[in-house]
């Protein structure tokens, strides 16, 4: 027994374990609204589908200015301190919306959020911090599988929430849960960029590189691997900001605003199930067989198998057949993207996710307009097939880095 308990305290103190307790205890919050804001914002703040899209990009286009920005403030302060910040931004932003009367307030706290956008980036930095190279994509793709479980259980909560007590008191439910992660890393979590690593990765920037995002965007592989991460989310935020709405219109027409929630709620925890599935089995071994190149390919190949699924058979129980597919692209694409990025620049860790992160937020920014105006203007189904052409578009763009030089450092990191 007292070895059972040491070895349940080192899980406790580790700081992988933490960290993903972090990710995802804020996948829960922000999972636990998914299927709830749309038809929140319609049915109680008169918002329209542009207006509703608009908020993501809202959020996006804040994250798409001071995402390299946080990043650098990570390789330079720290980890944890960042971290905390942003979590207090989601904080603020759950509680404005808890209250809100207007959309006008959910934008403004939105673009709080988004101005503190750097929960999930800096923790993937944090994980690089302490993983070598060989492993790199592996961790960060537990980073992806707690936000994953996250997901697969709060689009439930928060539908079940939403049905019983309403639309605000899930968004307050998602606040409570943003506390806890402040809490947690503020008391236990351990700065993983200890000052000697801050010191030494400073005297390299003073000795040959001038920090510049633009020195970072002029080596090919990090400039298309920003592109293809753009498209990518791009593609993913076109169809994501997007979907309930799609889905009362054309697939579950004949059930109310409460019903559609609970109904797209187990579909959304259905795609976390899979995404489970995905970084717990599948991420390390076909990274360590086909390398993490190939993999960024065959994730967009398998998003476009899904986006042209659902737009050409939208019917309710092909969401399970195609569900999937999106859960492997997006469970291989993100892990494998970031650390490639690392390998190109393993120096600037926190700044380079950032630019990543900012290059996906942009993408992000304009999907979800382009969207909003297409199912509003054009046919509820437009945003579907802009979604799978952009991710074509983003397939062409990785077979040229399929045959760049991009090598993972020979380097050893441990955790301290």
């Amino acid at each position: 027994m007292p070895r059972v308990v040491n070895k349940l305290v080192n899980l406790v103190r580790s700081p992988y374990a933490l960290i993903f307790l972090v990710v995802f205890v804020d996948g829960l919050g922000f999972a636990i609204t998914l299927p709830v804001f749309p038809l929140y914002a319609a049915q109680q703040l008169g918002a329209t589908p542009a207006q509703i899209t608009g908020v993501s990009s809202a959020y996006f286009a804040m994250s798409f200015i001071v995402g390299p920005i946080l990043g650098r403030l990570s390789d330079r302060l720290g980890r944890r301190p960042v971290l905390v910040v942003s979590q207090l931004g989601t904080l603020l932003s759950y509680v404005l919306i808890a209250i809100a009367p207007n959309i006008v307030v959910v934008y403004l706290a939105r673009i709080v959020d988004g101005i503190t956008a750097g929960n999930f980036s800096v923790a993937q930095a944090y994980i690089s911090d302490l993983t070598g190279p060989q492993d790199r994509a592996k961790r960060l793709g537990t980073t992806n599988l707690a936000f994953s479980l996250g997901l697969s259980i709060g689009p439930a909560i928060g539908g079940l929430i939403a049905a019983s007590f309403g639309p605000r008191i899930a968004y307050a439910v998602g606040g409570i849960i943003s506390l806890a992660t402040i809490a947690i890393t503020a008391l236990l979590l351990k700065e993983s960029l200890t000052p000697e690593k801050r010191a030494q990765a400073q005297a390299m920037r003073a000795a040959g590189t001038s920090g510049s995002v633009w020195e970072l965007l002029r080596k090919p592989a990090v400039l298309i691997l920003c592109v293809v991460f753009f498209l990518s989310q791009f593609a993913f935020f076109t169809f994501q900001t997007i979907y309930v709405l799609w889905a009362q219109k054309l697939v579950l027409p004949e059930l109310d605003v409460n019903e559609v929630s609970r109904q797209i709620s187990y579909v959304l925890t259905f795609v976390g199930v899979c995404g489970i599935i995905v970084q717990l089995w599948l991420i390390g071994p076909l990274v360590k067989r086909f390398g993490e190149k190939l993999m960024v390919l065959v994730a967009n190949v398998s998003r476009l198998v899904f986006f042209g699924v659902i737009a050409l058979f939208p019917v309710y129980a092909i969401f399970f057949v195609a569900a999937p597919f999106l859960s492997f692209g997006s469970g291989m694409l993100l892990p494998n993207i970031t650390a490639l990025q690392t390998y190109n620049a393993p120096d600037r860790r926190g700044q380079v996710i950032g630019l990543s992160q900012s290059a996906a937020s942009l993408g992000s920014v304009i999907g979800p307009i382009i969207s909003g105006l297409l199912f509003e203007r054009l046919h509820p189904d437009a945003p579907m097939w802009l979604a799978a052409g952009v991710t074509l578009a983003a397939i062409l763009l990785t077979l040229p880095v399929l045959r760049m030089k991009i090598e993972r450092p020979m380097m050893n990191v441990s955790a301290r």
